[in-house]
């Protein structure tokens, strides 16, 4: 029962999509003739006011309800439709001689009168994909509409012939799509000669413009050119002048920073090398050098501290860490606070009073 139900649905589903086949691809082709009714006003638009203001032309924008696909690319689908159009005859062709042998044996046996009908239809139905696809080759836009036209009409004869929906619905659908995609071909076919005449006007335009005023110059005129041109050659070597002055200034600067933060770095490794010593008074003695040289900014800061963090995390004497904790107040810096309010809680309770200390010395 349940597998009975399955399929009812299913082909329920395959009679919804083709009744919503045709009035979508009508939707899509009334949409699509909209669009270019609208970018045929814009063109007309545009022309006007090139003519009248001489501007650069407009770029080209695809008209809204296209395919958004370029001419190129539309000249391929445009290419399949044509073969796929020239298929469908020639399938047509198959089946017609299929059938009129098939009726030309019964006519054999004194049945003949639906022979003549039956070959009149099957000829139209041999002969219109074939004349759409001559169409098509020389790029004409109502071989397109034929073409649109003959999709529907075979997507909707689906209905008079449900078993034929397994052949019928497939080339619909494809070429309904290649019929939609191949639309900007065709439009730029339509399109080139306006285009051409389009330049040719603004080409006689151009060869018509009267001589300007400045071509018309007097001599006089010319002289007084000459002279400001001189003088803002002469401005322009004195500013060029004061920029290589000011670079020169800028690089010495750079290089003197330079050579003071790999002073200062040399100088920061000499003290994360004094930290590793046994001798816990030296240790405690660096402690109180890096607190005086991030006073007096000798040292990068970032680095002092994480130098500092790094004694109170892995040092055992509690005189060193004191010592780095002290050193951490002269450090104006987030961390320096962050580290701070963290070892306030440590375990070791002079670590906690000493950081604690420092905080209310900052505070204040």
């Amino acid at each position: 029962m349940i597998f009975t139900l399955k399929i009812l649905r299913k082909l329920l589903g395959v009679v919804f999509k083709m009744v919503k086949l045709p009035i979508k691809l009508v939707s899509l082709l009334s949409g699509s003739q909209v669009a270019s009714v609208g970018s045929t006003v814009g063109e007309s638009m545009e022309e006007a006011s090139t003519e009248t203001t001489n501007s650069e032309p407009a770029e080209e924008t695809t008209p809204v309800g296209s395919p958004n696909k370029t001419p190129q690319e539309a000249q391929k689908y445009l290419t399949w439709l044509q073969y796929g159009m020239f298929g469908w005859g020639a399938l047509q062709a198959i089946l017609f001689v299929i059938i009129i042998t098939s009726l030309g044996m019964i006519s054999l046996q004194g049945q003949s009168g639906i022979l003549p009908l039956v070959g009149v239809i099957g000829g139209i139905g041999v002969l219109l994909p074939i004349a759409i696809g001559v169409g098509l080759r020389r790029e004409s836009k109502i071989a397109w509409y034929a073409a649109i036209g003959y999709v529907v009409l075979n997507a909707l004869s689906i209905f008079a012939s449900p078993p034929s929906a397994i052949v019928q619905l497939p080339l619909a659908i494809g070429f309904g799509y290649l019929a939609l995609n191949s639309k900007p071909a065709v439009e730029s076919t339509i399109n080139e000669p306006a285009n051409d005449e389009k330049t040719t006007k603004s080409d006689a335009g151009e060869a018509d413009k009267p001589e300007s005023g400045s071509q018309q110059a007097s001599s006089s005129d010319v002289s007084k050119k000459t002279a400001e041109q001189e003088e803002d050659s002469e401005q322009s070597s004195g500013e060029s002048a004061q920029k290589d002055e000011m670079s020169h200034k800028e690089s010495a600067a750079t290089s003197g920073e330079g050579s003071s933060n790999k002073q200062a770095k040399l100088q920061l490794e000499e003290y994360e090398s004094r930290l590793s010593d046994k001798d816990a008074t030296e240790r405690q003695e660096v402690c109180r050098e890096l607190a005086t040289a991030i006073d007096a900014e000798e040292v990068p800061t970032d680095a002092a501290v994480d130098q500092l963090t790094a004694i109170l995390e892995n040092d055992d004497d509690t005189a060193v860490r004191k010592a780095a904790c002290e050193a951490l107040g002269a450090a104006d810096t987030p961390t320096a606070t962050d580290v701070l309010e963290t070892y306030r809680l440590d375990s070791d309770r002079e670590i906690s009073q000493t950081a604690s200390q420092v905080l209310r010395n900052k505070a204040d």
